[in-house]
């Protein structure tokens, strides 16, 4: 009995540090004023009419080797917020499971974790899904928080660093471009600012 209470004792102190965590981290990186569409726009040299000229393409090119490797901050909105979904509790632990699709999509194109291989039947790439154990947060259910995912009331913030640029042809015509990022930290919360998950590479 002692050690579960111990345990219970700790958990807000574990909560705490985490959130501090990421808050150091966020506070270390950069914004783009455009947002995450702008910011892939740039990466992947979208000049819209002009995007297949010989300057556009030495833009692009400009701008990877000044922001590979450094690390960044984007905020996906409740409304865009579509790679995250809810499941029940499993071997992920924690009140409820959330699946993260990590592709996430800025205008045309999108930030992912990896290169895309392969694609469905649709032609959207496809990538395996991160589980992560959710948090139930006060006065909050695993019914209303549910009802949180399907409607669409749940935001994503992510630090990345930006590693390569990517491209993969699509069924339908056309290609898929994007930027290839590892994923330092994610943060699900409610559109309040309720944290739901969380997601942090291991500190060495």
């Amino acid at each position: 009995m002692k050690r579960w209470t111990l345990l219970l004792g700790l958990l807000p102190w574990l909560a705490w540090a985490e959130d501090a965590r990421f808050d150091a981290l966020k506070a270390q990186a950069q914004t783009f004023d455009g947002g995450l569409a702008g910011f892939l726009e740039e990466y992947t040299g979208d000049c819209g009419d002009a995007t297949n000229t010989s300057q556009c393409r030495q833009r692009a090119e400009t701008f990877q080797k000044n922001v590979n490797g450094k690390l960044f901050y984007a905020l996906v909105r409740a409304d865009a917020a579509s790679m995250v979904a809810f499941a029940p509790a499993g071997a992920a632990g924690g009140d409820f499971t959330v699946l993260v699709t990590p592709f996430f999509p800025g205008g045309a194109h999108a930030l992912t974790n990896q290169t895309p291989k392969k694609t469905d039947a649709r032609g959207n790439p496809l990538f395996p899904q991160l589980t992560l154990p959710g948090v139930l947060p006060e006065g909050e259910t695993v019914e209303s928080v549910e009802r949180l995912f399907r409607r669409r009331d749940v935001r994503v913030e992510l630090l990345f660093f930006p590693e390569g640029f990517w491209v993969l042809t699509h069924k339908a015509g056309g290609k898929l471009t994007g930027c290839r990022a590892r994923l330092e930290a994610l943060l699900i919360s409610t559109s309040g600012g309720a944290i739901l998950a969380r997601y942090e590479v291991p500190q060495h």
